[in-house]
């Protein structure tokens, strides 16, 4: 067990690096700074971070042993890596003054089953959660303009995303080896995506799912990356109800590819890309 005393502000970078025995920290309330390494493959289960942390620096937690933890909102860096393979971390709440999710910050958190993105990040670095083989849920806020390459790859069964309108720019490989069988596309503009962004794996299998305005099939239909989803539907449900897509294609505005041509099915209707009703 330690005790920081009150009245420190810094932990130094690698300060306790590597104390395998070390089960319990008690952190002063003065503490605005954890640096480089601090915390590196401390073995620890759980740790109570205080109001007025304004910094958590790269590496600081990586290789630990929490389970779980609470960023308190007065943080505003969390460094890249800072808890990458941590394999023990089931669940995390971040500060929500935060403004992006930094290179590989939680790449191959195995146990990490879900994450809540705070409403204030804008940018989601490569490989942020790449190998979180057991991310289920991810909700990514309307805010979000750029997720750079492979930030959700591997992830093994993370079968829904939904991606706000806000976002603008998808990089290589992002949900490569990821099992997705529905994307919710918000943004009546499709976003710029890498050509590996998806995947054929993806794209051959899972649902595209884009405004319901008429409109955005036939745009995401004629759209670099996004052209290749096999199906694409006009849906501007929640998301929450996706087993029974199928079931609704007949009422919905669908994407369909017949022998090589692409048609647009609005209401049982075959249309073609500049909307011609055909026979």
């Amino acid at each position: 067990h330690i005790v920081v005393n009150e009245g420190v502000t810094t932990i130094g970078g690698f300060a306790f690096h590597t104390c395998l025995n070390l089960e319990t920290v008690a952190l002063p309330s003065t503490l605005t700074t954890i640096e480089n390494g601090a915390f590196y493959n401390c073995q620890m289960p759980s740790m109570t971070l205080p109001n007025g942390l304004q910094t958590i620096d790269d590496h600081a937690f990586e290789k630990s042993g929490l389970t779980t933890l609470i960023v308190p909102n007065s943080v505003t860096k969390i460094g890249a890596s800072a808890f990458e393979s941590c394999v023990r971390l089931t669940s995390i709440t971040l500060s929500n003054g935060i403004n992006r999710l930094e290179e590989k910050v939680f790449a191959y958190c195995w146990g990490l089953l879900s994450l809540d993105i705070p409403a204030g990040v804008t940018t989601i670095e490569s490989q942020a959660l790449y190998n979180c083989s057991k991310l289920r849920c991810v909700t990514i806020p309307n805010g979000v303009v750029d997720i750079a390459g492979r930030a959700f790859n591997a992830c093994y069964v993370l079968d829904k995303i939904i991606l706000p309108a806000s976002v603008q720019n998808i990089g290589s490989c992002v949900f490569e080896d990821s099992p997705l069988l529905h994307v919710f596309c918000r943004g009546t503009v499709p976003p710029s995506a890498d050509e590996t962004a998806f995947g054929t794996e993806i794209t051959s299998v899972a649902t595209l799912h884009v405004p319901d305005n008429g409109t955005s099939v036939a745009t995401y239909s004629a759209a670099p990356v996004w052209r290749e989803f096999s199906r694409i539907m006009g849906d501007d449900g929640d998301g929450t109800a996706v087993e029974n897509v199928t079931d609704k294609q007949q009422s919905k505005v669908v994407k369909i590819i017949e022998e090589g041509k692409i048609f647009i099915l609005r209401n049982g209707v075959k249309y073609d890309l500049n909307g011609r009703q055909l026979q």
